[in-house]
C-alpha cells in the first residue's frame, strides 16, 4: 500500500510540474507580446501549483528531422540545396525556467504604467527590512517585499525618491543611529513620516512588543531587552521627527520562549499611529504563494487597486480609520492564515494615502 501511495504521489508531482510548465510557457508568450497583465496571471497560477523560489527543471521532448545539404556555385555566390529525410531523431533536453525572475520583470513593467500620486516634499519614508538573522530563522520571502515597499512609498504614499531610505539586515546599533539621523532631518510641522518594519517580532511576558534586528537573541528576556528594540524605544526614535508619524509593523507578536503575556503594554501615543500586521499573540504570515509577506502584499495591492472612493470627507487623503477595514479584508484574501488581522494603535485620524 505504501509503495502504491508513493508511486501515485510521484505521478501527481510530475503531472503538477507539467501543468505549471505549460502555464509558465503561456505567461512567457504573453510577456513577449507585451500583454503583461495576462502574463502575470499565468505565472501566478503556475506558482500556485509549484511555488518554486528560484528555478524548476523539466525534460522537454525534442524531434529533429535529418537533412543533408549540397552546395552549388551560382554565378559569384553559392546556393545550398537541402533534402529532408523521413527518419526522425527523438531526444529529451533538460531546460531550466525561472518563473519568479520573469514575474519580477513583469511587475517592473506594470509599475511603469501605474498611476502614481504626485510627490509631496513633506513626505518621508524609512524602512527597516530584516530577512537574514544570526540566530533566528531566515525570512527569505521578505527579500521579495523590498521592491513592493519602495513602490508603495514612491507611487502611493507620494514620497519623493530623495526622501526614501531602506535599511536591510541591520544590527541594533546601526538601526538606532541611522533612524535617529533620518528622523532629526524632518523639520516641517505638517510633515508625514512613514516608518516601515518587516522582520521578526516578539512580545515579552509583560506584553511589551519588540522588533528584532539581525543580531537579536531571544534566549531569555534579559538578553532580548539588550539586543532587540522595544516599541517604547521605537516611539522615542520616531518622535525625533516633526509632524505626523505612521508606523507599519509587519511582524509576529508572539511570546516564543516564555509565559505568554496576559496584559498588553501600550505606550502613550501622540501624533502617531502603529499599524500592526496582526493582533497580540498571533503570527504574521507569508502570502498563499509563499513569495511575499501577506501584510506587505495586501497593503500594496490595496493601494494599487485605488483608494479614492474611501476619501469620505473629501480631504484629499485617506485616513487610517478609512483604510483599516479594507486592509483587514485584503490581508484575509492573500494571507496563508485566516487568523491574521491587522490592528491599529494610536491616532486613527492621521492622513496616510494622498489621493492625487
Amino acid at each position: 500500500i505504501i509503495v502504491n501511495f508513493l508511486f501515485a504521489y510521484e505521478l501527481d508531482k510530475e503531472e503538477n510540474l507539467k501543468k505549471a510548465f505549460e502555464l509558465f510557457k503561456k505567461g512567457q508568450k504573453y510577456y513577449e507580446k507585451g500583454n503583461y497583465k495576462k502574463a502575470k496571471n499565468f505565472l501566478k497560477k503556475a506558482l500556485e501549483i509549484i511555488p518554486y523560489d528560484d528555478e524548476f527543471k523539466i525534460e522537454e521532448r525534442k524531434i529533429v528531422r535529418e537533412k543533408k545539404c549540397e552546395v552549388f556555385p551560382v554565378g559569384r555566390s553559392f546556393e545550398a540545396h537541402c533534402k529532408y529525410f523521413p527518419k526522425e531523431k527523438v531526444y529529451y533536453e533538460t531546460i531550466s525556467y525561472y518563473p519568479n525572475k520573469l514575474l519580477d520583470k513583469i511587475e517592473r513593467k506594470l509599475y511603469k504604467t501605474e498611476k502614481c500620486v504626485k510627490p509631496y516634499p513633506n513626505h518621508y519614508f524609512f524602512a527597516g527590512v530584516v530577512y537574514e538573522y544570526d540566530e533566528l530563522d531566515q525570512l527569505d520571502y521578505i527579500k521579495n517585499d523590498i521592491p513592493l515597499i519602495y513602490k508603495l512609498a514612491h507611487c502611493y504614499l507620494g514620497v519623493p525618491e530623495e526622501n526614501i531610505k531602506i535599511l536591510t539586515n541591520f544590527s541594533a546599533g546601526r538601526f538606532k543611529k541611522v533612524l535617529n539621523d533620518f528622523a532629526k532631518k524632518i523639520y516641517q510641522k505638517d510633515a508625514i513620516f512613514y516608518f516601515y518594519y518587516s522582520g521578526h517580532g516578539v512580545t515579552d511576558s509583560k506584553g511589551t512588543f519588540y522588533i528584532l534586528p539581525k543580531d537579536a537573541s531571544i534566549e531569555n528576556e534579559e538578553i532580548l531587552k539588550e539586543t532587540a528594540i522595544s516599541i517604547n524605544k521605537l516611539k522615542i526614535l520616531l518622535n525625533k521627527a516633526k509632524g505626523y508619524k505612521v508606523a507599519f509593523i509587519d511582524a509576529c507578536r508572539i511570546s516564543p520562549r516564555w509565559k505568554p503575556a496576559v496584559l498588553m503594554y501600550k505606550p502613550r501615543i501622540k501624533h502617531m499611529a502603529f499599524i500592526f500586521s496582526t493582533t497580540q499573540g498571533k503570527i504574521s504570515n507569508a502570502d498563499k504563494e509563499g513569495r511575499h509577506s501577506a501584510f506587505t502584499k495586501a497593503l500594496y495591492e490595496m493601494a494599487r487597486a485605488g483608494l479614492k472612493n474611501l476619501d469620505f470627507d473629501e480631504s484629499g487623503y485617506i485616513e487610517i480609520k478609512e483604510i483599516l477595514k479594507p486592509l483587514q479584508n485584503w490581508v484575509k484574501k492573500v494571507s496563508a492564515s485566516s487568523e491574521q488581522i491587522p490592528e491599529v494603535w494610536g491616532i486613527k485620524s492621521i492622513p496616510v494615502f494622498p489621493v492625487r
